[in-house]
């Protein structure tokens, strides 16, 4: 038994062994913290299952079709309510198998999350890098921090300032919210904060960075921003009907989807 505070990660894997390994050492390689790794792969076809392999025991692996990304999330969060001891101690989260965390990122989340006992959920700083880890797209980053700065539910019904990467929850909210929209093939994780603010709050808001987010030719937000935001907009209306906000949404996405056309 460890007094170390403990994390539940879950890592949905399909066909992104070039990047998993180092996914998965970032999270193994966290200072000050017992780190559950939860793998729930789709049946990779590439060499995602050999990588996954030279960790042996340190992680588990659960490998087999799969109803996409938000399914194997799900799965993930089944094995969390089975294995949680302590729920109010406990964080969770998930990492996209081609994003990867910072050092000390989790000792960061535990010094912060765990201090509060009235916050259920913290976000923080989260890079952009491309194919090889270098950093890209800081205006991007700059701007989204702006926004979080000073971010109401209001603000979350017009953008989505939370990094998914550097955002981490207790367990506690996860076992009242229960699983993910598997509806959702992109907006999974914005309809998940809505829920998130609406049951407890606003979350905490770390300086820190927290998680690196990849973008590559490859990545499903990368090939369907578009989509993504068009799927967004109709989570922001599921949770609000108030047009004003939702104008607002729809006029920024058009925004942001052409300043991700001339950046690319």
């Amino acid at each position: 038994m460890t007094d170390k505070p403990h994390f539940f990660i879950i890592i949905p894997s399909f066909n992104q062994g070039s990047y998993i390994r180092q996914t998965v050492e970032s999270v193994l390689q966290q200072t000050n913290v017992h780190v559950t790794c939860l793998v729930f792969d789709g049946g990779s076809s590439d060499n995602t299952l050999s990588v996954l392999k030279t960790f042996g025991s340190r992680i588990k692996v659960v490998s087999e079709p799969d109803r996409g990304q938000t399914h194997a999330i799900n799965k993930g969060i089944a094995e969390i309510r089975r294995l949680s001891k302590n729920p109010d101690s406990e964080v969770w989260a998930y990492l996209n198998s081609d994003d990867y965390y910072l050092p000390h990122a989790l000792e960061r989340v535990a010094s912060e999350l765990l201090q509060q006992p009235a916050r259920f959920w913290l976000t923080g700083e989260c890079l952009i890098v491309n194919q090889t880890g270098q950093e890209i797209q800081q205006p991007i980053r700059y701007y989204k921090r702006l926004w979080r700065s000073w971010m109401t539910f209001s603000t979350l019904l017009i953008l989505n300032p939370i990094p998914q990467p550097a955002t981490f929850m207790k367990v506690s909210a996860l076992l009242e919210l229960g699983e993910m929209n598997e509806h959702l093939q992109y907006t999974m994780d914005y309809d998940y904060w809505l829920k998130m603010w609406k049951k407890f709050g606003a979350p905490l808001i770390s300086p820190a960075k927290l998680a690196a987010f990849r973008v590559h030719q490859t990545a499903k937000g990368t090939l369907n921003f578009k989509a993504q935001f068009a799927e967004q907009l109709q989570v922001a209306t599921q949770h609000s009907q108030k047009s004003p906000w939702l104008f607002w949404q729809n006029v920024h996405n058009r925004l942001i989807a052409l300043a991700y056309t001339l950046l690319k």
